[in-house]
């Protein structure tokens, strides 16, 4: 419930268990929010701090810091009552700072049920950044030129341009250049099924133009996403992989730039401050016209011969569940 509400709010969805079992059920939904890079807080409570950390073999022990560890950004034990809020806070600056992600606290029952005065917090940007990281001005230059010039170029939004609520930035930059495109899984919703153009989303899983599209692209500009095995890991059969293919990725985590395909420009920074930059700099170009024209009316024909005329007509409740502008959500 905490990653759905995470997922719905774009705030920390927090969640607390009971000691030994409840921590253990509990980690089976964290490692979704690890998978997928969303923000929740999840407290787990453990037996008194005399009888853990090292436990004494007491019912329902649980080592939930080592079993949390590979399925958080970040988790601590609180071993005094007087440092609650100020590992809460440091909890909340992991889970939003950068790359969003999952943290945990473990608290021993003793110190969980101690009362005493409250700590006087901090407002958040006295602890942690709030502002959106920009790109690289040249790369985002030396990107823009590649796709200019490219004769099948293809966006991809990834979840990262949802958690950056850059889905209008995304949609903007796809207009203005006249290039078709795509979502991972974690990026469905960026672009409404029924819109000019929609050719399918959710990386191979959209059907067999999006994985035309990927495969023959010449250049790529991926916002936000980790070309996982939905995006083929940029290695064919899927992807067309390098050389044939210029990468330009976009992402807030360094370490995913370069890490599964290897890019013709890497650009780290937030997805809403780089698109908004993309969109300075191309606002003073004219307008792409029909310049890809053929190879986006070559991936809606694919998308219409497999899924019929209605799937570009918004038929089904598929563009008010995707479309997160909707007002039915």
């Amino acid at each position: 419930m905490a990653d759905g509400w995470a997922r719905a709010t774009g705030e920390v969805g927090v969640c607390v268990s009971t000691v030994g079992p409840g921590a253990v059920n509990q980690a089976a939904g964290l490692a979704e929010a690890y998978a997928d890079s969303i923000p929740v807080l999840a407290i787990t409570a453990n037996l008194q701090s005399f009888l853990s950390y090292p436990a004494v073999g007491f019912l329902e022990d649980m080592d939930s810091l080592n079993l949390y560890r590979p399925i958080t950004k970040w988790n601590a034990v609180v071993h005094d009552r007087a440092r609650i809020a100020e590992l809460t806070q440091r909890a909340f600056r992991e889970a939003r700072t950068g790359r969003p992600g999952p943290v945990h606290l473990d608290i021993p029952l003793d110190i969980m049920c101690q009362s005493g005065p409250a700590s006087e917090l901090p407002e958040p940007d006295f602890y942690r950044p709030m502002g959106r990281p920009r790109g690289d001005a040249e790369s985002i230059e030396r990107a823009l030129g590649l796709l200019d010039h490219a004769e099948r170029p293809l966006l991809i939004a990834g979840g990262g341009v949802i958690a950056s609520e850059a889905w209008e930035e995304f949609r903007a930059l796809a207009r203005k250049l006249g290039i078709p495109a795509t979502t991972s899984p974690m990026g469905a919703g960026c672009l409404a099924p029924d819109g000019a153009g929609f050719f399918g989303d959710g990386g191979w899983l959209g059907g067999s133009a999006v994985i035309q599209a990927l495969n023959a692209a010449d250049v790529i500009l991926a916002v936000g996403c980790r070309f996982s095995a939905w995006l083929g890991i940029g290695r064919p059969p899927v992807m067309a992989g390098a050389p044939p293919q210029k990468i330009i990725h976009v992402d807030i985590d360094p370490r995913e730039i370069g890490k599964n395909v290897g890019v013709a420009v890497g650009i780290v920074g937030d997805a809403k401050a780089v698109l908004a930059d993309m969109l300075a700099v191309v606002g003073t170009w004219a307008d792409a016209g029909d310049k890809h024209e053929a190879w986006t009316r070559q991936l809606t024909a694919a998308y219409t011969e497999v899924h019929g005329e209605s799937a570009t007509k918004g038929s089904g409740g598929q563009a008010d569940y995707y479309d997160l502008t909707s007002s039915k959500l």
